[in-house]
C-alpha cells in the first residue's frame, strides 16, 4: 500500500485500511467497481494522518485512533466521491451517500457520538465551500481582487482546514488533552489545513507562509512533553517553500 509522505505511520494507516475494506464492498461489488477511487496520498490520507499523529503528539496509541482515523477517512472518500458529479451524477452520489452513511455507523460503533455534531458540522462545511467555489467560477474575475481573495479564503477554510481542525481536534481529545491544548491542536489543523488548501490552489496567491508560521506557533504553546516532532512532520510533508525546514527529510 502506497502511502506516500507518510511513512513513518504506516503501520497505522495500513490498518485503518484493512478496517474500511468490509465497508466498502457492497453486494454488487466494491464501490470502486463504480467510481474511481484513486486519489494522490497526500488528499488520501492527510486526515487520518493529523489524527493519528495528534494523538501520537499527546502520548496516546490505543484501538480508537484506529476507528476514528476511519472515521474521518470516510468523510474524505465520501466527499471525494461526490466530487465526480461532473462527470456522471449517478453512482457518484449514490456510492457518496453510501459512504457518508458508513462514516455515521462507524462513529455508532465505537462509541464516537459525541463526535457527531462536529464532524457534520465540517461535513456542511465542506459541501457550502464547494457551492462558493462553484459562485465563485461562475463570477470569474468580474468581481474586485480584494473579494476574490476573501472569498477564496472561505473556500480553502471550508474545502479543506474544516475537516482537518476536527481530526487534530478528536486526536487531542482522545488522548484525554486538557482543553487548552485541545483548543491548540485544533488551531493548528485549521492552519495547517489553509497551508495545505492554499497551497493547492496557486491562482489565488494566498499566503501559504503566513498559515505555516501560525502552525508552528500552535506548537510551541503545547506543553514541554508533547511529542511535537510527529506534528513537525505533518508541517514538513506541507511546507512548500524551498529551505523551509531545512535539512528535514521528507520520505
Amino acid at each position: 500500500m502506497a502511502v506516500g509522505p507518510f511513512s513513518m505511520i504506516r503501520h497505522e494507516l495500513e490498518q485503518m485500511q484493512q478496517q474500511m475494506e468490509k465497508d466498502m464492498k457492497m453486494r454488487s461489488g466494491h464501490v470502486s467497481r463504480f467510481v474511481p477511487m484513486e486519489l494522490d496520498p497526500m488528499e488520501k490520507y492527510i486526515y487520518p494522518a493529523a489524527l493519528i499523529l495528534s494523538a501520537r503528539a499527546m502520548g496516546f496509541r490505543g484501538s480508537r485512533v484506529q476507528s476514528m482515523a476511519c472515521v474521518v477517512q470516510f468523510i474524505n472518500l465520501a466527499t471525494h466521491t461526490h466530487r465526480l458529479c461532473c462527470q456522471d451524477p449517478a453512482f457518484p452520489v449514490l456510492i457518496g451517500d453510501y459512504i457518508y452513511a458508513k462514516f455515521f455507523a462507524c462513529l455508532c460503533d465505537h462509541e464516537g457520538l459525541q463526535w457527531l455534531a462536529p464532524l457534520s458540522k465540517a461535513i456542511c462545511d465542506i459541501h457550502e465551500g464547494g457551492i462558493l467555489r462553484y459562485e465563485n467560477r461562475k463570477q470569474g474575475t468580474a468581481a474586485p481582487a480584494s473579494y476574490l481573495e476573501v472569498v477564496a479564503k472561505e473556500i480553502v477554510a471550508k474545502e479543506k482546514a474544516s475537516l482537518l481542525r476536527e481530526s487534530c481536534a478528536i486526536g487531542a481529545q482522545l488522548a484525554g488533552a486538557a482543553n487548552h491544548h485541545i483548543a491548540l491542536l485544533s488551531e493548528f489543523g485549521l492552519n495547517l489545513g489553509m497551508a495545505w488548501g492554499a497551497k493547492r490552489e496557486t491562482e489565488w496567491n494566498l499566503p501559504v507562509d503566513t498559515y505555516l508560521a501560525k502552525a508552528e506557533e500552535n506548537l510551541r504553546m503545547l506543553p514541554e512533553q508533547a511529542e511535537t516532532q510527529w506534528l513537525q512532520d505533518l508541517l514538513r510533508i506541507v511546507a512548500p517553500v524551498a529551505g523551509r525546514f531545512a535539512g528535514a527529510a521528507v520520505v
